[in-house]
């Protein structure tokens, strides 16, 4: 596979007890379907790596601790802290066409109705309420709603995002 075949998928924290388990931050909703896929590392940007996992638990708030195969202790773990995780991006199901994951809309341009450039997708998170586009120009960052009154199309071929938004 290329490299842009593989997404992020999660993010490794830091140790968790004396044994070698470390905190995950997953990007996958619900959060525990990370632990369905094939993990994979890209240690110093060179080749995809499987990230093997010798045990996993997840907790009823959403965290996740997991240990890596082969590593036994706290100091082993730490030296893992800030690893980004990547999965196969062809593991993901399918969406309608009206759907998009968030990794699809980053770099996207996002345009007014009156035309105006807000920038590019830099980040999407969730606030609770709605997902929430960071758009970043050379200037300004901004927070946009992912709702409908807000975003108002998303053209994936154009690579552009109109919404409802004044400068």
């Amino acid at each position: 596979m290329s490299d842009d075949t593989y997404i992020q998928i999660g993010k490794l924290g830091g140790p968790y007890g004396v044994h070698g388990f470390l905190r995950l931050q997953s990007y996958a909703d619900p959060v525990e379907q990370v632990l369905t896929y094939t993990l994979y590392t890209q240690p110093s940007a060179g080749a995809f790596t499987p990230f093997l996992l010798a045990d996993s638990t997840a907790f009823n708030n959403g965290k996740l601790i997991v240990k890596p195969a082969g590593v036994e202790t706290p100091e082993a773990a730490r030296l893992l802290t800030g690893t980004i995780l990547y999965m196969p991006r062809d593991e993901l199901p399918s969406l309608a066409s009206d759907q998009f994951y968030w990794h699809d809309l980053i770099g996207l341009s996002v345009i007014n109705q009156q035309g105006q450039s807000l920038g590019v997708v830099d980040s999407v998170f969730n606030a609770g309420a709605s997902d929430v586009l960071v758009v970043k120009s050379d200037t300004v960052e901004r927070l946009l709603p992912y709702v409908p009154h807000v975003v108002l199309r998303v053209d994936m071929a154009a690579k552009q995002i109109s919404v409802e938004w004044e400068v």
